[in-house]
């Protein structure tokens, strides 16, 4: 046997050694054994699919020979390759920002913020900058949009960019009290929300345009005037009536013509009306009536105001 040869060693088991050997009598083997119906012997590694036709139950218990060491020295250079090639490359991704996480109290403002982190190539599958770059980007960022966030952070962690913000918070203007504060319309008072000042009126009274509602100065126990200023809200029940006639000269029916009419006085009422804590209390019709061809609607109304403003 030459050494370069490459050899299975063959194991096959539950045959007698006679009939193993008679059905492997036109290929090549050589040490042949056989104890307790366990044959054993040696062949050359291209009879491998003829052994495992006639055995199929046969295996190979070791193989040796050059083709077998090429094989396994291939299998183990390919092995270090790959583990290079691996390793590479997962150094490569470990360099890369794999994902963006924005973490803020703004939503709205997000999109300006990617935007920006884009301009800076900060996105997906792109490479990480230094950390101090990162610190001079954030700051750069912070003082493009200064008027809308007020804290900015952008970390590395792992292969995430992490980025945090908090809106910026608008100071609080203190109003300055002003002077005395009159009704601007006539009214029954509803509702009296004052912070500053000395209340002049009542709930339920009936008050006339130009009325004191909230004084501006306080007197003391030696009869002194303090001035401390005002700030409040008084709202009262106003009232309006309103009239309008209409030219039904093309004779539409009059309920669309109603419709049509109290919508054009609703406008009109509506331009009273500042803000959700003024509303229509009430709305009486008081005439809808139709003479010759001119329909009349004549609307009361009844609403809640703020009579300071």
């Amino acid at each position: 046997m030459k050494t370069y040869r490459s050899i299975n060693n063959w194991v096959i088991k539950g045959y007698k050694p006679e009939t193993v050997l008679n059905k492997l009598q036109k290929i090549e083997i050589f040490n042949f054994k056989n104890e307790e119906y366990i044959s054993k012997f040696e062949s050359p590694i291209k009879n491998k699919k003829i052994i495992l036709e006639m055995f199929p139950n046969a295996y190979i218990e070791e193989e040796h020979g050059l083709l077998v060491f090429i094989r396994k020295k291939l299998f183990n250079i390919s092995l270090i390759v790959s583990l290079i090639i691996s390793f590479i490359f997962f150094y490569y991704l470990k360099g890369l920002i794999i994902n963006i996480e924005i973490t803020g109290d703004y939503p709205r403002f997000e999109e300006n913020l990617l935007n920006s982190l884009e301009s800076y190539n900060l996105n997906k599958y792109s490479k990480f900058p230094t950390s101090n770059r990162l610190i001079e980007i954030e700051n750069e960022i912070l003082n493009d949009y200064y008027d809308q966030i007020e804290f900015l952070e952008i970390r590395r962690n792992g292969s995430i960019l992490k980025v945090k913000y908090t809106k910026r918070r608008k100071g609080i203007d203190l109003p300055s009290p002003s002077n005395s504060i009159y009704a601007s319309k006539d009214g029954i008072i509803k509702q009296i929300l004052v912070k500053t000042g000395v209340v002049e009126v009542s709930i339920n009274q009936y008050v006339k345009k130009g009325d004191l509602l909230i004084n501006d100065t306080l007197i003391d126990t030696n009869n002194n005037e303090i001035f401390i200023g005002c700030e409040g809200k008084i709202y009262a029940y106003t009232w309006y009536l309103y009239e309008i006639n209409y030219q039904n000269n093309e004779k539409l029916p009059k309920d669309e013509v109603f419709i049509e009419l109290i919508d054009l006085i609703r406008n009109k009422v509506n331009k009273n009306i500042d803000g959700e804590d003024e509303y229509i209390e009430k709305e009486n019709v008081l005439q809808f009536e139709e003479n010759a061809s001119t329909i009349t609607l004549k609307v009361h109304y009844t609403l809640v105001e703020d009579i300071t403003r």
